[in-house]
């Protein structure tokens, strides 16, 4: 791949993170070269998504009992899905806390749209790379 084909790739990259909300910019975990290996749009996709294999990108904690509670209030105010997400991580409700609840809830939705920012990516890919 060239340099320049690299370049158009990140900024397809940054224009459709502007629609995600990640703990930072997918570029910053994105080696250079490594991006320069790839001959397709799918070594590309394979590449970025390596790039959250940890869930650095996705995890999310939620500090702070009041902030915790804020969040809870808008995104699940009946915390059916948050402790639904407790129970299948195999948490013990006993023992866990708004801000645990806020943070599981949040890192889900961060890993949804995740998929959803892998998608619209892989589809821009491939549209890039068919018009080579």
């Amino acid at each position: 791949m060239t340099t320049k084909q690299s370049e158009k790739i990140k900024n397809i990259i940054t224009e459709l993170q502007k629609d995600y909300d990640f703990n930072d910019y997918v570029i910053n975990y994105i080696d250079e070269d490594e991006l320069k290996e790839c001959e397709d749009a799918q070594d590309v996709v394979e590449l970025i998504e390596k790039a959250n294999e940890d869930g650095e990108l996705t995890n999310e904690e939620v500090i702070y009992y009041s902030r915790a509670i804020e969040y809870l209030a808008k995104e699940d105010p009946s915390l059916s899905e948050s402790i639904g997400i407790a129970e299948e991580l195999w948490f013990w409700l006993d023992g866990i806390n708004s801000e645990r609840l806020a943070s599981l809830l949040a890192t889900r939705r961060n890993e949804e749209d995740w998929c959803e920012f892998i998608e619209n990516l892989e589809t821009e890919l491939d549209n890039l790379f068919s018009n080579k």
